[in-house]
């Protein structure tokens, strides 16, 4: 009967503290938006939010129709609030790309890492969208995420 109540401890212990939920993160509120590059949608790019004192950026894909929502930790998520800083890289597709996208999208810390070395170098790939947009210290794209999920829907029209 004791090893019993043991065993009922633990296993309740594990459920309590393993469950991966982390009560530490800040709310996060839905961000939806489109990618307009040339009168046309932008699809398969990586779009990122980007804010001071955030643990990570929210990211999205965007599809076929140029439209993306934000995953920061957890599957369309969203996004904390404040200014953030966007970026937008697109560049071409290998072999496996929309493959490697879905992946992406179930798991954002790999899409922040995917996504902070996309382009970087000369023999990197190539972009096909004004490289400026990807880049944090150039882009000109900005958005203000509020706990208003109404208002939280951008639409970026890129130009050369």
């Amino acid at each position: 009967m004791k090893s019993g109540i043991l065993l009922t401890t633990a296993f309740a212990t594990m459920l309590l503290v393993g469950c991966g939920e982390s009560v530490d993160r800040p709310p996060t509120f839905q961000v939806t938006g489109a990618v307009i590059y040339k009168d046309k949608p932008v699809e398969g790019a990586t779009v990122s939010f980007w804010t001071d004192g955030a643990a990570r950026a929210a990211q999205g894909i965007t599809n076929a129709e140029g439209k993306f929502k934000l995953t920061t930790f957890d599957f369309n998520d969203g996004a904390v609030t404040g200014t953030h800083t966007v970026t937008v890289k697109k560049v071409e597709a290998g072999k496996n790309q929309s493959s490697v996208d879905e992946a992406m999208l179930n798991d954002p810390a790999a899409m922040a890492d995917m996504a902070a070395n996309m382009g970087n170098g000369d023999n990197g790939p190539k972009s096909l969208i004004p490289a400026k947009y990807g880049d944090r210290n150039q882009t000109d794209l900005t958005a203000e995420v509020t706990e208003n999920e109404a208002d939280n829907s951008f639409n970026f029209l890129l130009a050369d």
